[in-house]
Order: C-alpha cells, then sequence, then structure tokens
C-alpha cells in the first residue's frame, strides 16, 4: 500500500473513530441521551449554528451529505423539536432549515461533549503538534476544493 493509499486508510478510520466515540458520549450524557442525537445529526445542528435559515441544498453541501440522507436526518431533527423547516417566500422550491430554541439551549452541551471526544482523541499531543495536525488537514480541505476557473 502507498502513502497516499495508507494515509487515506488512516484518515477515514480516525473519522469512524471519532463518530463511535462522539456517538458514545451523547448517549452517556443524562441530558442528551433522551434527544437519541447522533454525531450525524450533531454535525448538521453545528452548521446550522453558523447561519440562519440554511437552505436544504446548502446544508447537503455544509455537511457532505446527499439529499436523501438529509431530509431523514431533518425530518428526525425536526420530530426532536431541534430545528424547523419552512418554504422559501422567493421560491417555492427551496426549503430553508433553522435551529429552533430548543436546538439552540442544547448546543453548548453538545459542543462540550464533542470538545471532550476532541481531548481524548488528541491525548498526548503538545499544542504545538495539534496546531501542527491543524495546519496540515486545513492544507488537505484547501487541496481538497476545485481550482478557480
Amino acid at each position: 500500500m502507498d502513502e497516499a493509499a495508507r494515509l487515506l486508510f488512516a484518515l477515514n478510520r480516525v473519522r469512524r473513530e471519532l463518530h463511535t466515540a462522539l456517538d458514545g458520549r451523547l448517549v452517556a450524557d443524562e441530558v442528551l441521551f433522551p434527544l437519541e442525537l447522533t454525531s450525524a445529526q450533531l454535525a448538521i445542528l453545528v452548521a446550522l449554528s453558523t447561519a440562519h435559515a440554511v437552505s436544504t441544498s446548502d446544508l447537503c453541501a455544509r455537511v457532505a451529505y446527499d439529499p436523501g440522507a438529509m431530509t431523514r436526518m431533518l425530518d428526525r431533527l425536526q420530530a426532536k423539536g431541534m430545528v424547523r423547516r419552512s418554504r422559501s417566500l422567493e421560491d417555492r422550491r427551496v426549503v430553508h432549515v433553522e435551529l429552533t430554541e430548543q436546538g439552540k439551549a442544547g448546543l453548548p452541551r453538545m459542543r462540550k461533549a464533542a470538545c471532550e471526544v476532541a481531548g481524548l482523541l488528541l491525548g498526548g499531543f503538545s499544542s504545538a503538534e495539534i496546531r501542527e495536525l491543524e495546519s496540515y488537514l486545513g492544507r488537505l480541505l484547501s487541496n481538497a476544493q476545485p481550482a478557480p476557473k
């Protein structure tokens, strides 16, 4: 296996372990447990926390989910009272999604759970190593963006 393949395998494994650990942490939290949140749903909630009334297509792009999966996850989050959907007044084909008050209220605790998991995964790393890793990951993300035309 060449270096690039080993790196991609390692990144995918880290992603899986991160989701598994975060799912476990969300279940272990006595306040978050009744909401039955998953790490995938948390990604949507965090993405929504940075903008107001995002269209579902923009949300799909932000979290890299296909429209079918996004619809199912938004159905679950709406049933839990975490998000609200509304049709655009300008274009009825467009659906906007936003956090409800309940969704906003739960975010600090959800972010705390995510930070605790990140702390576990970064155990033994120095601050300089964490900054270096962040820089490398930023370069990977930058390389993943399409070249300007």
